[in-house]
């Protein structure tokens, strides 16, 4: 809400900067229909050409990702298990037990 503050405090008369609700968007997926609402309650209106703009700007320079585990795994089969802790911390360990590389398994060195 602060970031949003502050884009409605650098307004462009009644405007708010395009750039500036795309950034609100793209960091913490604040919705554009809410951020309508909440100028509509100011009296104010968003740059929604700007943010358009912005969305168009930043798609074109995302790097494709894989669709889905198995075309990461480029097909290999893959046994195991792996526990999510992200919500315990910020660090935790790990072991690699084997390498993927162009569709071919390996195991990974030993003391690494």
């Amino acid at each position: 809400m602060g970031l949003l503050e502050e884009a409605i405090r650098s307004a462009r008369g009644r405007l708010i900067r395009g750039d500036a609700v795309f950034k609100l968007y793209d960091t913490f997926g604040f919705q554009l229909t809410s951020r309508r609402d909440i100028a509509r309650e100011r009296g104010l209106s968003i740059d929604e050409a700007g943010f358009e703009g912005d969305a168009k700007r930043s798609e074109n320079g995302r790097v494709p990702r894989a669709s889905s585990a198995s075309e990461l795994r480029g097909g290999v089969s893959v046994e195991g298990r792996t526990d999510f802790s992200g919500y315990d911390g910020l660090t935790d360990q790990g072991r690699v037990v084997e390498v993927i590389k162009g569709g071919t398994k390996g195991r990974a060195a030993a003391g690494g």
